[in-house]
């Protein structure tokens, strides 16, 4: 494959990704995604005000930069994710030709392609929180290191570092692995280490926002119960899901007999064609920058629940770079095997990708449309509101725009002995409620706003159901 040949092909994977990422770019904000934007709209000296949230501050400043121009959601994600995700995957492309001579071109085609069709990457591609974002540090990074004549490369390595460090705070383990892959290098090694000693300086500053917010996050675990079921994965499960994630993407993933079929196949034929290549010292570096942060990021949620695959999202280049070269590089005799590899692979991401683009169940929360459906339904002047949270939930507050009053109960969780009698404001004027049960299995278990409301002589009338966000309860009264 000549170099025309490659850029021409290159730029339709591009156009792939994009034209599968555009579709759903425009959808609601989900909890989190609002969050984001709440934060971000904030005047610029409230930027680093953000304790809650556990993540450094990059993509705060980027947004807050960006939505002067505009909040519609498919912009503010444009810059979150769309672009961050779109250039993961040209440098995916360009990272191919420095591992193989022969194929490189090839390997680095595919391995864009299946970043391109892959449901997990296009989902992130579309979030407005920082996962995108250090992927694209990270790909970069490795673009750097492996790069065979570069020029100044430890700045632009120190440089890299910085902006990864000051958008997740998982990027250490990338680190680890890049480190562990420079030991073997000597003469990259002192230059590397220099950068990631600068890097480590320049993002000092750091420490006492992430104490801040260590602290904050076990102020919630004390203050609901149940938190860490969500924050956190029992540690086989979280490794069963990575593998998962990679693979077949959004779907909501169970231990069933399509699962293991097809994943054992995936392992065996990677396994055998693996076991074939001449030069398996040369597939080091994607191994070494999939593997190390996988492994060290889980060894670590023993200490401290972080182990997420969304928060890996950046060694998904490297799969996809493992399983091109598996494809593409050295038996012959094996091409069955390889075949049958590549179009299950493809075949997997492919269902995955539209199951996402038509099943809703596997989108985010549509808060949008839920909120205009209550806007437009009950009257403002007689409907309240009601949540079972510290504050408004970031997404009704998003999209609601103080038009419906809402009343919260400014505590995390209700649960007894927090539950307080008579806790709700007089409403006895009032001709309708609004009840979410969104999250109460962790705020209000105990239902203890339910009963509030009944006992003000208010009976369920009507509720609305959402995927992903379930019931809302509508409330008359009955006097």
């Amino acid at each position: 494959m000549d170099r025309k040949q490659w850029q021409v092909l290159s730029g339709l994977v591009l156009a792939l990704a994009l034209a599968l990422r555009l579709p759903l770019l425009g959808g609601s904000f989900w909890l989190d995604e609002a969050a984001q934007a709440l934060e971000s709209v904030r005047p610029w000296w409230q930027q680093l005000d953000i304790i809650p949230d556990f993540q450094p501050p990059l993509i705060h400043l980027i947004i807050h930069l960006v939505q002067y121009f505009g909040q519609q959601e498919w912009w503010l994600r444009t810059w979150a994710a769309l672009i961050p995700g779109m250039i993961t995957i040209w440098l995916t492309i360009q990272i191919g030709p420095f591992l193989n001579k022969k194929r490189g071109r090839q390997i680095g085609l595919l391995a864009g392609l299946l970043l391109a069709i892959s449901s997990f990457h296009i989902f992130y591609s579309q979030e407005l929180r920082p996962y995108s974002l250090p992927a694209l540090w990270v790909t970069a990074s490795w673009w750097v290191i492996l790069k065979p004549r570069l020029n100044h490369r430890w700045i632009w390595l120190s440089s890299l570092t910085v902006l990864g460090l000051y958008s997740s705070y998982l990027y250490p383990f990338a680190i680890l692995g890049q480190l562990a892959y420079l030991v073997t290098r000597g003469r990259q090694l002192i230059s590397s280490l220099k950068s990631f000693a600068v890097s480590g300086l320049l993002t000092l500053p750091l420490v006492p926002l992430l104490l801040n917010q260590l602290k904050q996050g076990q102020s919630i675990r004390s203050q609901i119960p149940n938190w860490e079921s969500v924050v956190s994965l029992p540690q086989l499960k979280a490794l069963t899901l990575m593998w998962g994630k990679l693979l077949f993407g959004v779907f909501d993933l169970a231990i069933e007999p399509s699962f293991i079929l097809i994943s054992g196949l995936v392992l065996a034929t990677a396994l055998i064609l693996y076991k074939s290549l001449k030069n398996k010292k040369a597939l080091m570096p994607i191994l070494i920058w999939m593997v190390i942060p996988i492994l060290t990021a889980w060894l670590f949620s023993f200490l401290l629940p972080v182990f997420r695959p969304k928060r890996l999202l950046f060694v998904f280049p490297a799969w996809s770079l493992l399983f091109s070269w598996l494809i593409l590089v050295d038996s012959k005799k094996l091409n069955l095997l390889k075949k049958i590899l590549l179009s299950t692979l493809i075949a997997v991401s492919l269902y995955s990708t539209w199951s996402y683009m038509v099943n809703p169940k596997l989108q985010r929360e549509n808060w949008r449309s839920l909120t205009a459906e209550i806007q437009k339904n009950y009257d403002p002047q007689s409907t309240l509101v009601i949540q079972a949270f510290d504050d408004q939930f970031a997404s009704w507050k998003w999209y609601n725009q103080d038009r419906v009053p809402t009343w919260t109960s400014g505590q995390l969780s209700l649960s007894a002995p927090n539950g307080a009698v008579d806790l709700l404001p007089d409403i006895s004027h009032l001709k309708t409620i609004v009840l979410f049960s969104y999250l109460t299995d962790l705020t209000d278990p105990d239902q203890v706003l339910k009963q509030e409301i009944e006992k003000k002589n208010f009976e369920i009338s009507d509720t609305i159901t959402y995927p992903l966000i379930g019931q809302t309860f509508i409330y008359e009264n009955r006097n």
